[in-house]
């Protein structure tokens, strides 16, 4: 466990649980305690609320060789909800259901989830989950996606949008379950872009703005600079080091948008190359549309640059961002453009921690380090 982890921790007192959702091999042994099958558990999601609770998306692997998915959530000491969750789950059938009181951990299996309750046939494959967010899973010839009920008619509204705009086309919904199928497209999604697949990816941007976009919510300067001001709370909190840099960097990006507020248009909303499908006939489509809504028409390019230099930060960021705007082929101010990159990037300095990076710190100093390169380099 790295010193970082030990602090946090320490720093958290009355979430007992948090210690075993920071280290794998103490998790394991204390799941094999309770059911024998578990030979090791792995946490590659962690959403945690310091004081609150902490929600972890667990790998497991069982002794027969199987694999399977399940979540924890981690209650603090005093929690009213303990007596009345634990009690909850055991009334459940099947799955994997556990309670470990002196950590106040529960442990159990994603169709126990109390926010999602997804109808999911057994012989479907589980692609992502978060714990009481989302659950995406493949039947064959369709993808499968839960949400809870609050975000269903949102997250449909923008899944309809979605399919109207070449993504996945809608096969069916079911509001008593927050669910909706559509059609598994097939082809190979991105995880690179030469310059060619970055002009067409640039096309896609422009064409999808032209879309009406008033029945979506509209992200506002107010709301990009609350999102920062969480990710700088996130970092204090779990790298405080750290803190001192982004909160400049921050400040840079709030006086070089300040008098930037173009007329909004359809905005994918959360972009990156995992979210583009290269079909078989050489069309490209986007998917996940989740997060679909009115905004600057530079968000879209920013979110996809700064998402790309982050996972792989070997890529030139001049190369890319003019490859996407050959194929964008609109006007943009690329003064806007270039510090939308820089608070996107921000955003995911601390997306190595929640992703359970075994190297973290390092991996968020170093992204911090590549923001502020680029930042120097309009």
């Amino acid at each position: 466990m790295h010193p970082l982890e030990h602090r946090l921790i320490a720093q958290d007192p009355e979430l007992p649980g948090l210690a075993l959702l920071h280290d794998d091999d103490a998790l394991s042994a204390a799941l094999r305690a309770h059911d024998p099958t578990i030979h090791r558990a792995r946490v590659h999601y962690l959403r945690y609320k310091p004081h609150t609770h902490c929600l972890a998306a667990l790998h497991l692997e069982h002794h027969d060789g199987k694999q399977s998915h399940a979540y924890a959530k981690a209650l603090p000491r005093a929690s009213h909800d303990w007596d009345w969750q634990q009690r909850r789950l055991h009334k459940r059938h099947g799955g994997i259901r556990l309670a470990l009181a002196a950590h106040h951990l529960l442990i159990a299996s994603p169709e126990h989830d109390r926010r999602l309750t997804p109808d999911l046939p057994p012989e479907a494959t589980i692609l992502r989950y978060k714990p009481e967010r989302r659950l995406v899973a493949r039947l064959g010839t369709h993808l499968l996606r839960y949400h809870t009920a609050a975000d269903y008619p949102a997250i449909l509204r923008a899944a309809t949008t979605g399919a109207a705009l070449g993504g996945a086309p809608i096969h069916s919904t079911d509001a008593s379950h927050a669910s909706i199928t559509t059609a598994w497209l097939e082809g190979e999604t991105l995880h690179h872009a030469d310059a060619a697949t970055a002009a067409h990816i640039g096309a896609c941007i422009a064409r999808i703005q032209q879309s009406p976009a008033d029945h979506l919510p509209h992200t506002t300067p107010a709301d990009e600079q609350h999102s920062l001001a969480q990710t700088l709370a996130t970092i204090d909190y779990i790298y405080p080091e750290l803190t001192p840099a982004v909160a400049a960097l921050i400040q840079q990006t709030g006086r070089a948008l300040a008098h930037d507020n173009p007329e909004p248009c359809l905005s994918h909303g959360d972009l990156s190359l995992d979210q583009i499908i290269h079909s078989p006939d050489g069309t490209y489509h986007l998917i996940d549309w989740d997060n679909a809504c009115r905004a600057t028409p530079d968000a879209d390019l920013a979110t996809l640059i700064g998402k790309t230099l982050a996972h792989t930060p070997a890529t030139d960021a001049h190369t890319l961002r003019d490859a996407l705007l050959d194929g964008y082929a609109r006007p943009v101010n690329r003064h806007s453009l270039h510090w939308r990159t820089i608070a996107a990037l921000i955003r995911l300095i601390p997306e190595p921690y929640r992703r359970r990076d075994p190297a973290w710190p390092d991996t968020m100093r170093a992204r911090l380090e590549q923001t502020a390169q680029i930042a120097a380099q309009p």
